[in-house]
């Protein structure tokens, strides 16, 4: 079953930079794929379409095989987690514990599964000790993982990294590595 399907996709930014062109690609149910292209080459904008935060300006994107043309960028984002280069374009509450919670209780879930989504996510992202802590004072490292837990709690069918290991030395690099395989395994684990 495909997850994700491009076809003919292209964007154009209102400046008239044309960033991404007739771009396609399948991505099915289970598979891992790695965007990687250079500097500039357009793979934020291609993944920023796959979860609606642009939108095409040429071509259609399907998730789960329905156009996202018809749904608004909420409803796509609860298919496709997106987890953003930069942290700091993502969080802005109080606390790690309220990150991770956020959308969960803007999708009116109940606080006893929001507690037991955040420990889970937390534990999972190696971010429960600092559950009470203001995620900017969290290392930037640290606050790549609280978004990747944001992600994870809200049980999205997709996941999507943007340049998961900028900014990470190599320890921080391997306990990428550790969580990436964590999260396949955990992804595996829920296909039917």
């Amino acid at each position: 079953m495909k997850s994700v399907e491009l076809v003919n996709v292209s964007f154009t930014y209102p400046n008239g930079f044309k960033a991404v062109e007739n771009v396609s690609m399948v991505i099915n149910k289970g598979e891992n794929v790695a965007i990687i292209g250079q500097n500039g080459a357009g793979k934020t904008t291609t993944v920023k379409m796959m979860n609606g935060l642009l939108r095409p300006t040429e071509g259609a994107i399907f998730i789960n095989e329905e156009n996202t043309k018809s749904f608004t960028t909420a409803q796509i984002s609860k298919k496709v987690g997106y987890v953003f280069q930069n942290p700091g374009d993502q969080l802005f509450n109080k606390t790690v514990y309220d990150e991770i919670a956020f959308a969960l209780r803007a999708n009116k879930v109940g606080e006893k599964e929001i507690e037991k989504r955040v420990t889970e996510a937390a534990e999972l992202c190696h971010v429960r000790e600092f559950l009470d802590h203001n995620p900017y004072d969290l290392p930037f490292s640290l606050r790549k993982f609280v978004t990747i837990a944001i992600v994870v709690a809200n049980n999205c069918d997709i996941l999507v990294l943007d340049e998961p290991t900028a900014g990470q030395d190599l320890l921080e690099k391997n306990g990428w590595r550790k969580l990436l395989k964590n999260l396949i395994q955990m992804v595996k684990l829920l296909l039917p």
